[in-house]
């Protein structure tokens, strides 16, 4: 069987409630995003992972804790799988970005690069290829 790779985002946090910018920022689940946590790993305990990594912000390594309990997989930390730095984005609102940063938050919306490297939608996805490509032990 070829190797599978499943990218699974974390539960709620009260921050994604009122959605306000994480990133770097070490927000845990809250109570709806732990039931989440565990309904998602109770579903994808029938996949049959034989590996499961997480980055080291609490609200991912909880989430994927609650698969590795099922299936008693340890989860390994990899911290390039951490959310892109926010900067001064960061604990903001969307509403809060916008209003003080419109020009660079558009950009970010329409998916372009930001050179203060504030939040760009693609530096995630650029991390995540970089990552996949240093750790292809990762789905050995």
């Amino acid at each position: 069987m070829a190797n599978r790779v499943l990218l699974w985002r974390h539960g709620q946090t009260d921050w994604n409630t009122v959605n306000r910018f994480q990133g770097h920022s070490d927000i845990p689940l809250n109570a709806v995003g732990m039931y989440q946590a565990k309904h998602a790993a109770s579903i994808l305990v029938g996949m049959q992972p034989t590996k499961i990594i997480s980055s080291d912000l609490s609200r991912a390594r909880d989430t994927a804790q609650a698969l590795g309990d099922l299936t008693n997989l340890k989860v390994e930390i990899d911290i390039d799988l951490r959310e892109t730095n926010g900067g001064l984005w960061e604990g903001k609102t969307g509403a809060e970005n916008r209003a003080e940063d419109l020009q660079n938050f558009v950009r970010w919306i329409d998916g372009e690069d930001n050179p203060a490297a504030l939040l760009v939608k693609n530096v995630v996805k650029l991390q995540l290829a970089q990552s996949v490509q240093s750790n292809e032990h990762w789905v050995n």
